[in-house]
């Protein structure tokens, strides 16, 4: 599990630039939990940057938490559609399963919220220090369950 630009990092150790591959990554990763992961901004600035990637992991499932008003998350798509990712990292890699999380609803992208930087202040709110607040991994763990990728008892 990685959030916001640790994320990136994640990204970069199970798909490195080079051909060296962890082994220890390479047999014990086979799931990949995103939150607020900043994609699209490394690919707007730096275009080649995930360019010939090697798959260096046992990866079969991948959950992408995002929000929409969150400027530094990512959808894994060209557009801002809340739907199936169409990206990945690899061109025949995994594909992460979005899971839009929007405790401030779509509509609140107006002028003043602009000015207030309300894009960035949303990337912190994936959680919340209140104890019965909503909480980004609420979502998580019912898809998690309903895929069957997690018992609970």
């Amino acid at each position: 599990m990685a959030y916001s630009f640790g994320s990136l990092i994640t990204l970069d150790v199970l798909f490195p630039s080079t051909q060296i591959c962890s082994e220890r990554t390479g047999q014990k990763v086979k799931t990949l939990i995103t939150i607020g992961c900043p994609f699209d901004l490394i690919r707007a600035y730096w275009t080649r940057y995930y360019k010939d990637r090697v798959v260096c992991s046992r990866l079969q499932v991948w959950y992408n938490v995002y929000s929409t008003l969150d400027v530094l998350s990512s959808n894994f798509r060209d557009d801002e559609l809340s739907d199936v990712a169409t990206l990945s990292i690899t061109p025949d890699g995994v594909k992460p399963t979005n899971i839009p999380f929007d405790i401030i609803p779509h509509t609140a992208k107006t002028i003043m919220n602009f000015f207030l930087l309300m894009g960035f202040r949303a990337h912190r709110l994936y959680w919340d220090e209140q104890r019965n607040s909503a909480s980004c991994f609420n979502n998580l763990v019912l898809i998690m369950k309903m895929n069957n990728h997690l018992e609970l008892s």
